[in-house]
């Protein structure tokens, strides 16, 4: 099947929902009035509709930046008084990598509390099969769009190396101030290291100030990140359900759920809250998932067999289908972990409860890289290869069909 005409239509989808909402930046009035048309466009295709509305905690999981140029730049401070001042650089120290860690790496809800409460909308579209449900599929993108990451606008190529060399110069000065303070308050004599140290983490406050300033006010558009997987999750819906609205349905024991959540952007926060309220039916029913995210270049077509910066295992059976229908579709999709400091897409929070899942990606995940636009004000439309967006709806469709055939 020539799904080209199927791929124009997808970017005409997601440059209509731009330029009538703009940037939809979670808990925002446009992302919930996004997600309300999203699922006016899904109801004449699908057989239940729905918003679900959820609860997060706006910034709370980017805002762990600023905790770090906070937290970084005081011990750097203090450890230069030395003495009693080692005691606040141990305590901020530990709150910088309780953030850091708790929050960015592993994902997980540390400091929320501390930030005003939002409210999202993930949106679902459902299509049962012409005969008893045997296993669910779901398709799921998010909607929101992210704010500008300033360390992308400038000097993008050493994107990856001022943030991980920051980080492990910072974490590592802490901890040998760590380790100093231990040694006072023992009563033991001052580490060889110490006069050194307090000229290190002079440099270290310089590095730390910077992360202050890592995001910007303004949301991004979010074309390529991620509305155009919402746009290929539609276009599916109406296919399939068209075919059954006709009387000739596609699908015999397969039900669809085509899913686009909220808050993605700020730490998974709305397919956290999809998996928790439909965990009996994730496990009770065969299900697998596929997510798509940051569709640019088909170049860069891959499949992740790991989420949450590496540390959350996904399917590699899944990676594997999709690689070989991608083969005998004429595509080269990459089969890759998820690399460290890459972060996470909605696949992980799937994976989390032993539901099979993958994400299907579209940009460079290399250490050095330029030319990227998601979270830049060019992430639009003309961002998009359509070769990558026909490609990821004839692999999906594919996908689905065999899904449905297989016994």
């Amino acid at each position: 099947m020539d799904f080209t005409h199927e791929a124009t239509e997808c970017l005409q989808y997601v440059r209509e929902i731009i330029q009538k909402y703009g940037p939809r930046y979670a808990g925002s009035e446009a992302c919930r009035n996004s997600a309300v048309e999203i699922q006016g466009r899904l109801a004449p295709f699908c057989d239940r509709t729905s918003i679900e509305p959820f609860s997060f905690h706006s910034g709370a999981f980017m805002g762990f930046m600023r905790v770090l140029a906070v937290g970084y730049a005081g011990f750097s401070l203090c450890a230069v008084l030395g003495g009693h001042w080692l005691v606040p650089a141990m305590v901020m120290y530990a709150v910088c990598m309780v953030s850091g860690w708790g929050e960015f790496v592993l994902y997980r809800e540390i400091f929320d509390p501390l930030y005003k409460k939002a409210t999202g909308y993930n949106v679902m579209g459902e299509i049962d099969p012409g005969a008893e449900v045997r296993r669910q599929i779901i398709i799921a993108g998010h909607h929101d769009s992210a704010r500008v990451f300033n360390f992308l606008v400038r000097f993008q190529k050493w994107y990856s190396v001022r943030i991980i060399f920051g980080l492990l110069y910072s974490g590592i000065t802490g901890l040998l101030v760590f380790i100093w303070g231990i040694a006072f308050l023992a009563g033991q004599p001052d580490p060889w290291y110490a006069g050194y140290l307090r000229y290190a983490v002079l440099f270290n406050f310089i590095i730390a100030i910077q992360f202050y300033f890592f995001m910007g006010r303004d949301a991004v558009p979010g074309a390529g990140d991620n509305l155009i997987a919402t746009a290929i999750a539609w276009r599916l819906a109406t296919i399939f359900g068209t075919a059954k609205k006709s009387g000739s349905p596609l699908l015999q024991s397969t039900r669809l759920v085509f899913l686009s959540t909220d808050a993605e952007e700020h730490g998974l926060r709305g397919s956290r809250a999809y998996v928790k309220a439909h965990r009996r039916e994730l496990l009770g029913t065969p299900t697998c998932v596929l997510t798509i995210d940051s569709l640019y270049s088909l170049r860069e077509l891959k499949c992740l067999t790991s989420e949450i910066n590496g540390f959350v295992k996904t399917s590699d059976s899944l990676a594997r289908e999709c690689w070989g229908i991608a083969e005998e579709l004429g595509y080269h999709l990459g089969v890759v972990p998820m690399t460290f400091g890459g972060g996470a897409t909605d696949a992980a929070e799937f994976a989390r409860i032993g539901v099979e899942a993958t994400c299907i990606l579209g940009l460079s995940t290399n250490l050095f890289r330029e030319g990227l636009v998601y979270h830049t004000m060019n992430d639009t439309v003309e961002a998009i290869e359509p070769a990558i967006v026909e490609a990821v709806l004839g692999i999906i469709y594919e996908f689905i069909l065999r899904k449905d055939s297989a016994e």
